[in-house]
């Protein structure tokens, strides 16, 4: 392919990293990626245990004296009934009902760190294995009182809400044992506030997502009956999207780049392994290919210089983290296949000198949630950084763009919000300085993405 002149070349876009997922394949697909993609380790990664809106939510004492466990009003509080699902994989220790507690499930995880859910309507899991992400029980009202204090309690517009607990230093088999901590300011658990999602079927549940290099903010929302949809923006500011139309189902990852080398970038998803890259904003329905495995992070970027965006994945491993970089959309394989970060670090990819790096247009970085730092690379290739800072926070999302149009991505953060619209902060220069573009936009249940969708 003819490249594209360096100034259009320069947008293509989006990694997602989109964290760890654990998965049962989706029913029907046939991946047909290269023999390398096995796995080789699952990580201690906990998500929210919910993939509805929420309500309300308040915090161990927050909600009223002596409460040691966060509560959510899950999705319509009229309706209740909402899906509960498991934070991390573990073995079902207790199903059970109490007279305060209501019917309540405990999961122990292993390494002393073990979950309660209470005042569940109904059970869906008795005994054995379950997988961070599936699906539990339902949120209900059983037991009770659940609030010591009136007028704190005025707060539960309806009964129904999921009571949360987290403990660790539990005894195996003894979850009273534990003692209760607040994921919320807890280190003992790295969590993210994107909640999972949920199919009818088996399928992967992302646990944060990370994009970019893109001009402008994009979400993907999923939503209820395993449905979808995209909200694009024209411009780095807060306000209404210029573009919504639906594409994929609940459980894909949204992934995004310039898929042919037009200049314009288009949506995708990644299926558990599998692709569907779209030739358009809407509509389309492309044929999948894999590449890489379900609990693989997704990366997108124009390795190679040609103009058009393909494929990659980002894999922890029981090292050194790998980065396995395509230059085709296809099931191929990797023409570049290096280590680079620690375990549990965020992928995010860019053009960071204006240059196209040493080996491809765009090359490879990763954030690392325990310092909140960034740590970039000009190369795609093994070794250390080209330089290292700290932006943003341990829980934010990272995100790459050219926000100001000058030809060198730099780096944001994309922050969820309880109660309010989540911010964006991009900055222009990769460094602790900023943000230049300070914004809110989309809801709690978003992932985002960044784009030139015009």
């Amino acid at each position: 392919m003819t490249p594209l002149p360096s100034a259009s070349r320069h947008r293509r876009v989006n990694p997602l990293s989109i964290s760890l997922a654990l998965v049962a394949a989706m029913a029907g697909i046939i991946v047909l990626g290269d023999a390398s993609t096995a796995r080789a380790s699952v990580d201690r990664i906990y998500t929210l245990p919910f993939y509805s809106s929420v309500a309300f939510e308040c915090h161990f004492t927050d909600c009223y004296a002596g409460h040691n466990g966060t509560d959510y009003q899950l999705g319509n509080p009229s309706t209740g009934g909402e899906n509960v699902v498991a934070a991390y994989g573990g073995t079902v220790y207790s199903v059970d009902s109490q007279t305060s507690a209501g019917k309540y499930i405990v999961i122990d995880h292993g390494n002393t760190h073990m979950t309660r859910y209470l005042h569940l309507q109904s059970f869906v899991v008795s005994s054995g294995s379950v997988a961070r992400g599936q699906r539990i029980g339902y949120e209900g009202h059983t037991g009770g009182p659940w609030c010591q204090n009136p007028p704190t309690c005025s707060i539960y517009a309806s009964p129904d809400h999921l009571h949360f607990e987290t403990k660790i230093n539990a005894t195996s088999g003894n979850y009273s044992s534990g003692t209760p901590v607040n994921p919320y300011s807890s280190s003992t658990f790295l969590w993210t506030l994107d909640p999972p999602v949920y199919a009818a079927s088996a399928c992967y549940f992302p646990v944060d997502s990370a994009s970019g290099p893109g001009r402008y903010p994009g979400v993907f929302r999923p939503e209820q009956n395993n449905s979808t949809k995209w909200y694009l923006k024209y411009a780095n500011s807060s306000g209404n999207h210029d573009l919504a139309f639906g594409f994929g189902v609940t459980c894909d990852v949204p992934v995004v780049g310039d898929w042919n080398g037009d200049g314009v970038d288009t949506v995708g998803v990644w299926r558990a392994g599998v692709w569907y890259l779209n030739s358009v904003n809407g509509g389309g329905s492309p044929t999948g290919f894999g590449f890489g495995d379900a609990t693989d992070f997704p990366v997108v970027g124009d390795w190679d210089g040609d103009g058009d965006d393909t494929v990659g994945i980002f894999r922890w491993t029981g090292g050194a983290p790998e980065f396995h970089l395509n230059n085709q959309n296809d099931n191929s394989g990797a023409e570049y296949q290096f280590a680079f970060g620690n375990h549990l670090d965020r992928p995010v990819v860019g053009d960071w000198d204006g240059t196209g790096g040493t080996y491809g247009t765009v090359t490879v970085g990763v954030f690392r949630p325990s310092t909140a730092q960034f740590h970039l690379k000009n190369y795609n290739s093994s070794g250390g950084s080209s330089f290292t800072f700290s932006y943003g926070s341990p829980t934010d999302t990272p995100i790459t763009g050219d926000w100001n149009w000058d030809g060198i991505d730099t780096i944001g953060i994309f922050r969820p919000i309880v109660g309010a619209a989540p911010a964006w902060k991009l900055n222009n220069a990769n460094d602790s300085s900023g943000p230049d573009y300070d914004f809110s936009y989309g809801a709690l249940s978003d992932k985002p993405v960044t784009g030139d969708w015009n």
